[in-house]
């Protein structure tokens, strides 16, 4: 993916930087989400007024899984921030509805108040957030949480029946991007057995001739795209018969019509993922 002829000027290195051990726990990940249904959207109807539709939704915080329950015990042992604001609610067998919330500006102003005390602090890694909804952030993370979002996109996949093929030799996923400037780089996934994956740049400039866009992506041709919808709108424009099993928008909105016309123009299935750096996943 490095060498090819086709390939853009990448301006980047990187890897997942999972080790064997992390291995077992995002098999169990992916055991867990892929053998269990997950649950489908609250069902409220349209007329209920806003009183109501706010009691409809807290009565689905009322008795989350008692997986989450004993995170958020453990959390409230070991991560500093939580130690002021949830042990003592916790050990007092607050409800979970009342159990305190954080926001953008603890993130902001104390990112280390969230790293857990008991975490090896030499595997932390930090994502930059745009600020594109608020002042840009540091986020510290884990090579394991990263990886998660993989594991989840699988599992979405597999709600709606797809189910690509992640293996040494193929490519996974090609991310694009349509921008002035960003990081570019071909890495494998560990989580998805090696399988290959690349961050592209959709802007001409980014290439040796315009041309080599759609001769890379053809050339590797793989089994899922991710990006906006801008990007995916780019790409819709350019002169390449690509296929991939599914195409996993993020970052923005996407529109009803832009949906129905790119689900046309590639003939799969667009997956409108809602996700932020501060939180991970939130739903699809």
């Amino acid at each position: 993916m490095y060498h090819s002829q086709f390939a853009p000027n990448f301006n980047h290195r990187a890897g997942d930087r999972l080790e064997a051990a992390d291995l077992p726990l995002l098999h169990q990940l992916r055991t867990e989400l892929l053998s269990h249904p997950m649950p489908e959207s609250l069902s409220i109807p349209d007329s209920l007024p806003i009183p109501d539709l706010l009691q409809a939704g807290m009565s689905a915080l009322r008795s989350p899984p008692q997986k989450i329950l004993e995170k958020v015990e453990r959390w409230s042992q070991t991560v500093p921030l939580y130690q002021d604001t949830l042990l003592a609610r916790m050990k007092a067998g607050c409800a979970w509805e009342a159990l305190p919330t954080i926001s953008r500006k603890e993130i902001a102003e104390h990112p280390e108040l969230l790293v857990p005390d008991d975490q090896d602090l030499s595997r932390m890694i930090i994502y930059r957030t745009t600020g594109t909804t608020g002042h840009p952030l540091l986020v510290p993370h884990h090579p394991v949480a990263a990886a998660s979002y993989q594991i989840m996109i699988q599992a979405a996949l597999h709600k709606i029946g797809i189910q690509p093929r992640f293996e040494a030799g193929r490519v996974a996923c090609l991310l694009v991007g349509a921008q002035r400037r960003t990081v570019t780089y071909p890495t494998v996934l560990t989580a998805w057995n090696q399988a290959g994956f690349a961050k592209l740049n959709l802007n001409p400039n980014e290439w040796r001739e315009p041309n080599h866009r759609e001769k890379y992506l053809a050339d590797f041709a793989p089994e899922i795209l991710t990006g906006d919808p801008v990007s995916f709108s780019v790409l819709a424009e350019l002169p390449i018969d690509l296929r991939p099993k599914a195409m996993i928008s993020t970052a923005v909105a996407m529109s009803p019509s832009l949906k129905t016309a790119l689900e046309a123009r590639f003939q799969a299935p667009i997956v409108d993922w809602y996700s932020l750096t501060e939180t991970g996943p939130l739903g699809y």
